[in-house]
């Protein structure tokens, strides 16, 4: 990406948090051969390095992982800092965050990126002025022509793909239930997979349920969409943002409709012919779509803006 829009852009991978050396000039990470985020995104070709020091021009971006660490180094450093806001949870317990006299310096002093509308109210709401969007966007493996969606959409068998990993027992609550409703009916976990398997699954699939808090925009329910499968998602975190996920609200659900079995009932109504569910999530699979460039469009709005 870096050669294309003519920025010069490396990162540093970290496994965990005590691999990182700051001084007020430079950023150094540590980590093994098998590095798995290395392995995950060598597609696409990054540049990485072990470490940097910075000239006057630079901006370090940290993940809100390191939400500390990017304070850390604003305060020991004259070099532009901005945190990368990727999934709310993480920044919210970290000890800049709960800290009533360092949040505002925090707010003030660090550009903050945003992957979500849910993560800018966040922000928002914390103080922050200089939020600047800078979204995501799924391999580009996972997404089907919509003539491709539609065609496929009357071939696939009775099945539910979902992540256990997260919302694992409102997930065994609504399959308890479901099992009973709709005879035939094929779970599809997704869990210990590699990404083609993740693919293969998420394309036999008619539904993708997520009971996750959605603390992001999660991958998953983007590939489930643009591979094909009508998404429900639990009304929570960036689901509550339409903008984040353009759905119907007949298509989010709350707890509660997991444990009166009314998810279950829902689903048994509708499992039988997609189509119709499938046609109005069209806007969301489009959008999902055009993630990169969109991407592509706010990176050149904040990097390459001229003066």
């Amino acid at each position: 990406m870096q050669d294309k829009l003519g920025v010069d852009a490396s990162i540093m991978y970290f496994e965990r948090k005590f691999n990182f050396g700051i001084t007020a000039q430079s950023v150094g990470s540590t980590v093994t051969e098998d590095c798995a985020a290395m392995k995950a995104y060598a597609a696409y070709e990054p540049r990485v390095i072990p470490g940097r020091v910075f000239d006057p021009d630079s901006l370090v971006i940290f993940p809100e992982l390191l939400l500390d660490l990017s304070w850390r180094f604003a305060q020991r450093s004259r070099k532009a800092t901005a945190c990368w806001m990727l999934g709310v949870p993480h920044a919210a317990h970290s000890k800049t965050m709960q800290d009533d006299e360092q949040r505002p310096l925090f707010m003030r002093r660090v550009n903050h990126f945003y992957q979500s509308i849910y993560a800018r109210q966040y922000l928002v709401e914390k103080g922050a002025r200089n939020t600047i969007p800078i979204f995501d966007y799924i391999d580009r493996r996972f997404v089907l022509t919509e003539r491709k969606v539609m065609d496929r959409a009357g071939k696939i068998p009775r099945s539910i793909a979902y992540f256990p990993r997260k919302g694992g027992a409102l997930a065994e609550e609504f399959f308890r239930v479901a099992a009973e409703l709709i005879p035939g009916l094929k779970p599809i976990p997704i869990e210990g997979m590699t990404r083609d398997e993740v693919m293969a699954a998420l394309k036999s699939a008619q539904f993708y349920i997520d009971f996750g808090t959605q603390p992001g925009k999660d991958r998953l329910p983007r590939e489930a969409a643009a591979l094909g499968a009508a998404v429900l998602l639990r009304y929570s975190g960036s689901a509550t943002c339409y903008e984040d996920h353009p759905l119907d609200r007949s298509f989010l659900f709350s707890d509660q409709h997991v444990h009166d079995g009314s998810l279950a009932r829902r689903l048994a109504d509708i499992i039988d012919d997609p189509l119709p569910h499938l046609a109005a999530q069209k806007y969301y699979r489009q959008k999902v779509r055009l993630e990169r460039e969109e991407f592509i469009l706010q990176l050149r709005q904040f990097f390459l803006a001229e003066g």
